[in-house]
C-alpha cells in the first residue's frame, strides 16, 4: 500500500531546505534555486493535500471539502504577503529564511504526530456502511454493491463476507460515478497507470482543460487589472491593493457556498451535474470578463472582477472534485497522479497565459 505521509514529509523537508537556501542568499542564482526548491515543495504539498481529501471523502462531499481548501489557500495568499513584508522590514532576508525553516519544521512535526496515512483511513471509511446512504444515492451504485451493503447492515455479516464486500465495492461507497468500459480498462491495470493513459480519459482531460483555462484567465486578469486601474482611472497602489483585498474577501465568503451547492446538485441529480456546473461556470466567467472589460468606474470593475473570481471557482471546484470521484470509481492507485495533472495544468496556465 502507498503511504501518503512520505510525500507530505518530503514537501515539508523541501520547505526547510528552501528556507535554508534563502537564509544564505547573496546572489541572484541563489534566489532562482530558492524558487525552484519552493516550487517543488508547493507542488508536492498541494497535490497530496487534495489527494488525501479525495481518498477519504465520498463524492457528494468532495465539492465542499475542495472549496474549504481553496478558502484557506486564499487566506494564506492574502495574509502571507502582509506578514512577510513586515518581517522583511524588521529582520531582512535572514529572518524570512528562519521563518520559512521554522514553518517547515512545524509542518514535519504535525505530520509525524497528527497525520495518518489517508489510505488507512480510506479502508476504515470503506467499512463504514452508514456513509453510503447519506452521501450517495443507492441508485448510483451498481445493484450488487447496493445489495451487499443492505445485507451487511441488516444481518451483520461474518467477517469473511465483510472483507469480500470491502474488496469488491469499497470504491463504490466513495463514488457516485457509474462504471464505464473506459473505467473498467483502468480497473484491470490499477497498479500501474501511466500518466498519458490517465490524461486520455475524458473524465480527467475535461476537468484538466477547464482548470487550465480558468486559472489562466484568472492570471491574465490579475496581471492586467492593476495596469487598467492605474492607466485608465489613475488610482494609487494602495487603492489598487484594496480592490484585491475586497475580491479576496468575497471569494473567501463565497467558496464554501459554491462547494455546498455543487455537492447538493451531485447528491440529488448525479455526477453528471458536476460537468454541467463546469460548463455553466465557464459561460458565466465569460460574461463577468466582459463586465470587467467594459467597466466605466472603480465599483463596476471591482464587481466584475469579484464575479469573475466566483465564476472561476464554479469551474475549478467541481473540476477538482471530479478527479477524486472518477479515480474512486476506477479502483485505481492513480489518485495522486490525477491531482498532479490538475496542478500541472494550473502551473502551465500561470506561465503560458499571462501577457
Amino acid at each position: 500500500m502507498q503511504n501518503r505521509r512520505i510525500p507530505q514529509l518530503t514537501a515539508a523537508l523541501l520547505y526547510v531546505v528552501a528556507g535554508a537556501v534563502f537564509f544564505f542568499t547573496k546572489h541572484f542564482y541563489q534566489i532562482v534555486i530558492f524558487r525552484v526548491v519552493l516550487g517543488f515543495a508547493s507542488s508536492i504539498a498541494d497535490t497530496m493535500l487534495f489527494t488525501t481529501v479525495a481518498d477519504v471523502y465520498p463524492a457528494s462531499l468532495l465539492g465542499f471539502k475542495m472549496a474549504i481548501l481553496f478558502v484557506f489557500d486564499n487566506i494564506g495568499n492574502m495574509v502571507g504577503p502582509i506578514f512577510g513584508g513586515k518581517a522583511y522590514e524588521s529582520m531582512g532576508v535572514g529572518g524570512i529564511g528562519i521563518i520559512a525553516m521554522a514553518l517547515g519544521v512545524v509542518e514535519i512535526i504535525m505530520i509525524l504526530v497528527f497525520v495518518r496515512n489517508s489510505l488507512d483511513i480510506r479502508q476504515t471509511v470503506a467499512k463504514t456502511v452508514s456513509l453510503s446512504p447519506t452521501t450517495c444515492s443507492l441508485d448510483a451504485l451498481d445493484f450488487e454493491s447496493a445489495n451487499a451493503l443492505q445485507i451487511q447492515k441488516s444481518n451483520n455479516l461474518k467477517q469473511d463476507k465483510l472483507d469480500q464486500c470491502n474488496n469488491n465495492s469499497s470504491t463504490d461507497i466513495l463514488s457516485c460515478t457509474k462504471s464505464t468500459p473506459s473505467m473498467e480498462s483502468l480497473k484491470s491495470t490499477n497498479k500501474d497507470v501511466q500518466m498519458w493513459r490517465l490524461l486520455l480519459k475524458l473524465q480527467v482531460l475535461g476537468p484538466t482543460v477547464s482548470i487550465f483555462v480558468a486559472t489562466g484567465m484568472q492570471s491574465v486578469i490579475e496581471t492586467v487589472l492593476p495596469l487598467r486601474l492605474y492607466d485608465k482611472f489613475g488610482y494609487s497602489p494602495e487603492t489598487i491593493g484594496v480592490a484585491f483585498l475586497i475580491v479576496g474577501g468575497i471569494l473567501i465568503l463565497s467558496m464554501p457556498l459554491v462547494g455546498y451547492i455543487n455537492d447538493l446538485a451531485v447528491s440529488r441529480y448525479g455526477e453528471h451535474m458536476r460537468y454541467y456546473t463546469i460548463a455553466a461556470g465557464a459561460f458565466l466567467t465569460l460574461i463577468s470578463l466582459i463586465v470587467t472589460a467594459v467597466a466605466g468606474n472603480y465599483s463596476v470593475l471591482v464587481f466584475g472582477y469579484a464575479m469573475f473570481g466566483i465564476m472561476s471557482m464554479i469551474v475549478i471546484v467541481p473540476a477538482q472534485s471530479a478527479f477524486g470521484d472518477f479515480i474512486n470509481s476506477t479502483d485505481s492507485d492513480a489518485m495522486a497522479q490525477s491531482f498532479s495533472l490538475a496542478w500541472f495544468a494550473e502551473g502551465l496556465a500561470n506561465i503560458a497565459l499571462p501577457p
